[in-house]
Protein backbone atom coordinates (compact mmCIF):
# COMPACT_ATOMS: atom_id res chain seq x y z
CA UNK A 1 0.00 0.00 0.00
CA UNK A 2 2.82 2.38 0.77
CA UNK A 3 4.06 2.38 -2.84
CA UNK A 4 0.68 3.54 -4.13
CA UNK A 5 -0.05 7.30 -3.76
CA UNK A 6 -3.79 6.68 -3.33
CA UNK A 7 -3.03 3.98 -0.78
CA UNK A 8 -0.95 6.43 1.25
CA UNK A 9 -3.83 8.90 1.30
CA UNK A 10 -6.29 6.19 2.36
CA UNK A 11 -3.95 4.93 5.09
CA UNK A 12 -3.47 8.45 6.44
CA UNK A 13 -7.26 8.89 6.60
CA UNK A 14 -7.84 5.50 8.24
CA UNK A 15 -5.13 5.93 10.84
CA UNK A 16 -5.64 9.57 11.70
CA UNK A 17 -2.17 10.28 10.32
CA UNK A 18 -0.43 7.22 11.78
CA UNK A 19 2.53 6.22 9.64
CA UNK A 20 4.14 3.37 11.50
CA UNK A 21 3.89 -0.15 10.20
CA UNK A 22 2.02 -2.27 11.24
CA UNK A 23 -1.28 -0.47 11.82
CA UNK A 24 -3.82 -2.92 13.25
CA UNK A 25 -7.50 -2.77 12.32
CA UNK A 26 -10.11 -4.99 13.97
CA UNK A 27 -13.55 -5.03 12.47
CA UNK A 28 -14.30 -1.40 11.58
CA UNK A 29 -11.96 0.17 14.09
CA UNK A 30 -8.30 1.06 14.22
CA UNK A 31 -6.40 -0.31 17.19
CA UNK A 32 -3.12 1.32 16.25
CA UNK A 33 0.24 -0.39 16.38
CA UNK A 34 1.34 -3.48 18.31
CA UNK A 35 1.99 -1.49 21.50
CA UNK A 36 -1.61 -0.28 21.44
CA UNK A 37 -2.88 -3.83 21.01
CA UNK A 38 -0.78 -5.04 23.94
CA UNK A 39 -2.01 -2.13 26.07
CA UNK A 40 -5.64 -3.10 25.34
CA UNK A 41 -4.87 -6.66 26.38
CA UNK A 42 -3.13 -5.58 29.61
CA UNK A 43 -6.07 -3.31 30.47
CA UNK A 44 -8.52 -6.18 29.89
CA UNK A 45 -10.26 -4.29 27.07
CA UNK A 46 -9.28 -6.38 24.06
CA UNK A 47 -11.74 -9.20 24.73
CA UNK A 48 -14.46 -6.68 25.48
CA UNK A 49 -14.40 -5.31 21.93
CA UNK A 50 -17.77 -5.72 20.20
CA UNK A 51 -18.27 -8.88 18.18
CA UNK A 52 -18.67 -8.64 14.42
Amino acid sequence: MMTCPAGKVNMAEWTGGGRTVVQIFIRDGRVGEADSLYALERAGKFHGMPAA
